[in-house]
Order: C-alpha cells, then sequence, then structure tokens
C-alpha cells in the first residue's frame, strides 16, 4: 500500500520521491512481515472446522444479537444527546461557521484539560465502536441489518463534529465489516447474495464524500467562495488523490522519521505500549520519556526543509516506531512476531467466547492500521478490551444459559428471547 500510493503520488507530481532509506526500511519491514505471516499461518493452521456450526458459535453469535439488540437504543440517544451539548458549545466558540473547522480543531488539540464532556462524549464514541463490532458479528449469522449499523453511525456525526474531527464518517463502517467479514467463517447461514450489503457500501461511499469534503475544507483551510467554487469537475490531482497522497506521504515519513528515530531510541517498547507510556508520563513516572520526545521533535522540531514536504503530520507508518523502540535490525522482528501474533489470534479466537472474539478482531485491524501508525494499544482498543471484559463477566450466566440451548443449523432468524423457537 505504501510503495503503490507513493508511486501514484510521484507519478503525478503531488510528491516528491521518497528518500532511498524510506525503501530500504520498508523492504526490510516488508520481509519481517511476511515471515511473520507465514509462521502465523503455519501455527495457527485450520481451525474452520472447531468453529464453524458448533454450539459454541451458535451461542455466542445469539449473545452477540441480545447484547446489541438491548444497548444500541441506549447508547445512540445517550451519545446524541452528550453529541449535541458537547457540538454546541465547541461550535458556539467559531460562531457555527463550518469553514472555521481547522480552528476549532486546533483549539481541540492544544487542549490540556478538555473537560468532562469530551471525556464522555469520547468513552461513549469507544462503546459505539464495541458494538458496531458485536453487530457485524451478530448479523454474519443473522442477516444484515443496516437500520442498526445506520443508528450507530449517525449517532457519531455531533460528537465527531465537536471535536473537529472526521474518523466518526467511516469508523464504524470499517470494523462492522471487518468483525462481519472475519466472523462469516464460523457462520451456519447460507450466504444472502451481494444485495444484501448494498446498504453498507452505501454508508461506506457517503463516509468517503464527507471525510474528503472534511478533509478540504480543514487541512486547505478554505473559506466559503473556495470552498463553493470547488466542485468535483474542477478539483486538481492534489485533491483527486488526497487519500492516496497521505497514504503516500506515510513512506517519505518514515524515510525521514526513521532516522531520527534510531538517534533517539531505543526506546525498548515505550511506543508499542504507547496507551500505558503516556498514562506514565502523566502520573510522572520516567517510562515514556523517550517515546513523548520523538513524538515531541516529530510534531514540533522536524526541519523543515523541501525533501520533508509535509511528512511532520502524517503517521509515519509502525515500521517507524518500531525502530524507535528496537533500532533498525530489530525493527523487522519486533514487525515479524507482531503479524505472526495478530495472524493467530485472528484465526485461533475467532468465535471461542466475547473476549477472544474481540481480540481476534483487534488483531487483524492493527495489522491493516500499520500501513499508518503502531495501533497495538492505543486507546481505542485498549477501552475495546475493558468494556469486554465487563461485558463478559455481565453476561457470563446469560451465556451459559445460551449455551444449553439445542444448537441449530441452516438459516436461522433474530434471537427475540430465551426459551423462544428463534434462539
Amino acid at each position: 500500500m505504501l510503495l503503490a500510493a507513493a508511486w501514484v503520488s510521484v507519478t503525478y507530481g503531488n510528491m516528491q520521491s521518497p528518500p532511498d532509506i524510506a525503501l530500504e526500511y520498508a523492504q526490510e519491514g516488508f520481509l519481517g512481515a511476511m515471515a511473520g505471516s507465514l509462521i502465523g499461518i503455519f501455527v495457527a493452521g485450520d481451525t474452520r472446522a472447531s468453529a464453524q456450526k458448533t454450539r459454541r458459535w451458535v451461542a455466542f453469535s445469539a449473545l452477540c444479537e441480545l447484547i446489541v439488540s438491548r444497548s444500541t437504543k441506549l447508547v445512540v440517544v445517550a451519545m446524541a444527546t452528550l453529541g449535541a451539548v458537547h457540538f454546541f458549545d465547541r461550535w458556539g466558540s467559531v460562531d457555527f461557521d463550518f469553514f472555521r473547522i481547522l480552528e476549532l480543531r486546533v483549539a481541540v488539540l492544544s487542549e490540556k484539560d478538555p473537560g468532562w464532556l469530551f471525556r464522555l462524549s469520547s468513552y461513549l464514541q469507544l462503546v459505539a465502536g464495541f458494538l458496531a463490532m458485536l453487530a457485524g458479528t451478530a448479523d454474519a449469522e443473522y442477516g444484515v441489518r443496516p437500520k442498526r449499523l445506520a443508528s450507530i453511525w449517525l449517532s457519531l456525526v455531533l460528537p465527531g463534529l465537536a471535536l473537529g474531527g472526521r474518523g466518526w464518517t467511516l469508523a464504524p463502517q470499517l470494523i462492522y465489516g471487518l468483525s462481519h467479514f472475519l466472523s462469516r467463517q464460523c457462520s451456519t447461514r447460507r450466504g444472502g447474495g451481494l444485495r444484501s450489503y448494498l446498504p453498507v457500501v452505501v454508508m461506506v461511499a457517503i463516509g468517503l464524500w464527507f471525510f474528503t469534503v472534511i478533509g478540504t475544507v480543514r487541512n486547505r483551510d478554505l473559506n466559503r467562495d473556495q470552498a463553493e467554487s470547488l466542485t468535483v469537475a474542477n478539483w486538481d490531482m492534489e485533491q483527486r488523490l488526497m487519500a492516496v497522497n497521505y497514504i503516500g506521504g506515510s513512506l517519505t515519513a518514515l524515510g525521514t522519521i526513521g532516522r531520527a528515530a534510531e538517534q533517539i531510541g531505543p526506546a525498548k517498547g515505550e511506543a508499542t505500549l504507547d496507551y500505558f507510556s503516556r498514562k506514565a508520563m502523566a502520573s510522572g513516572l520516567p517510562f515514556g520519556a523517550t517515546a513523548a520526545q520523538f513524538e515531541r521533535w516529530r510534531t514540533e522540531d522536524m526541519p523543515e526543509e523541501p525533501e520533508f514536504g509535509w511528512t511532520w503530520c502524517v503517521p509515519p507508518t509502525a515500521m517507524a516506531y518500531l525502530i524507535l523502540d528496537f533500532g533498525r535490525a530489530g525493527m523487522p522482528i519486533a514487525l515479524g512476531f507482531l503479524v505472526a501474533l495478530g495472524h493467530w489470534l485472528s484465526v485461533r479466537w475467532l468465535g471461542q467466547g466475547l473476549f477472544p472474539h474481540v481480540v481476534a478482531i483487534l488483531a487483524l485491524n492493527a495489522m491493516f492500521a500499520s500501513t499508518q501508525s503502531l495501533v497495538v494499544f492505543n486507546p481505542q482498543n485498549v477501552f475495546s478490551l475493558i468494556f469486554t471484559a465487563m461485558a463478559a463477566v455481565a453476561v457470563r450466566p446469560l451465556a451459559a444459559r445460551l449455551r444449553a440451548l439445542p444448537g441449530r443449523s441452516g438459516d436461522v432468524a433474530p434471537v427475540t428471547g430465551l426459551g423462544t423457537t428463534g434462539t
């Protein structure tokens, strides 16, 4: 992905050729990841026979359906209500002018203590992602229910805009899709045809459009007149290739920032354990100091030279953080280990209970996201695991009752309650 996006960006003149060191890092990282993938495949083996159409999967998919069906409305209402309060509080400071979203975003990122509205809104958005993940799992067994996914997605609009962000435009659809198609390997349900996925595809297309529009206005700091004249027909090539340039820029950033990581490190795991490093630093502990120094250099102190372009604001892929932690020689080994572990978890733990299943999905998601960052332990993953652990404890008696019910196979109807034919 890095190489292909960089090639397109260079071909159309939107980016200078990445430095040779970036290509060397990419080659070394790819070889390590390939070795890790082969090891993960070999060790994981074929587990479909043990997961597919088993009593454990049938009970687990029913449990996911019950959790989502009974929680979605409460979470959506709470998130929409709190998001509206947060939205009006934030956007009042910029007179509700969408074309001042960059100003709002800078203000949000510069706050040391964002306040209780920010914290509650952020936690609820993480809960929404958790529900989208479980919804994808349940729909793998019971069929796609687009209205439920749409309600989760739309409830994120105000909380997301309150922060001047745009991740909300695509995050629920992507985590849902990843969860759904991974879970289909275990499903007893026969295929519903491509038509059943059309609403989800439409939501992804709309999300991409909003992602591009918000990014255009925010990153280019357009005024109203400039935005009104900006139609698809007169977009320049940089605008048309915004997403491609963003990924391609990560390769250039890898070369630029990887060199600095070699000089600043080794951080000995601080960047890999990012969330815990930040908490340790906030508590006054020395752990995380090197990673914090690296991040400060990356965002504030990196020399501004034409060679670097705009790479300071691009996440420099997982490889740069692993170089910081383990050095250049250790980066391919560490990346190979993470890929092997992620592959093993995503295969062996799929459908094996609430907590293992969420870990399996998050592991695969981390591998996809490694193109632009190291997201093994980020707030979303950490809190998703916390929510999952809490939910697993809370529903343990219900899960035991579901496993005790007679098994079923073939097409199934959504669970309506314990003791019914559907269950």
